[in-house]
């Protein structure tokens, strides 16, 4: 909405003063292409974020205590929320918006027993040994602070990566992404990461 209002007062000024605003038809019509496809894009997300929810709540028993371990085991997630491709971009990014000054006073939110500088420090080392698969995963959601950072990336920050990236495969990473939030939430479901082995 913003970017219309943005156009449409562009169009009237360049109308008042075509020297100072040079603006053709052509510029105006790739703007407005180029928002119709943003707008398709947005609407894409949000409807497969919906679908995505509706399966969850569709599936009850999914996320029940006993039941959450036997469908790991069962590789019922194998090809969308324990995706360790699906996951290893989720944390890729994650450590993208811990490192990144911009969000420092989220950080600082967070981790208020740490100044940014040592808080930057400890997590630059977390990234340098972390190795990506479920038992690292366990222990970065278990480390103090570490876990609400994390919820509040998987929830209100990790859209704009979904929405700007090139990504094909949009649902299974919203997949992914909630179950990453059940996990913080829940300590069962965290568990039940370290009894999934990947099949041989």
């Amino acid at each position: 909405m913003q970017q219309q209002i943005q156009l449409q007062l562009l169009k009237l000024f360049s109308e008042y003063n075509p020297k100072q605003f040079n603006i053709t038809n052509e510029n105006i019509y790739l703007t407005e292409v180029n928002q119709q496809k943003d707008i398709q894009k947005q609407y894409e997300i949000n409807q497969i974020s919906n679908q995505s929810n509706q399966v969850i709540n569709l599936r009850p028993d999914t996320f029940d205590d006993d039941s959450t371990s036997q469908n790991i085991q069962n590789g019922y997630y194998e090809n969308s929320e324990l995706n360790p491709n699906l996951m290893k971009n989720v944390i890729r990014q994650f450590f993208k918006f811990m490192t990144d000054e911009k969000n420092m006073e989220i950080v600082q939110e967070f981790l208020k027993q740490k100044s940014y500088q040592q808080a930057m420090k400890y997590t630059k080392k977390i990234i340098k040994d972390y190795k990506f698969n479920n038992t690292y995963l366990t222990r970065l959601i278990n480390r103090e602070g570490y876990r609400s950072i994390f919820e509040y990336f998987l929830t209100l920050e990790i859209q704009e990566w979904l929405y700007n990236s090139k990504i094909k495969d949009i649902q299974s990473h919203i997949k992914c992404i909630d179950f990453l939030k059940e996990c913080c939430i829940d300590k069962k479901k965290l568990q039940a990461l370290n009894r999934y082995k990947k099949k041989d």
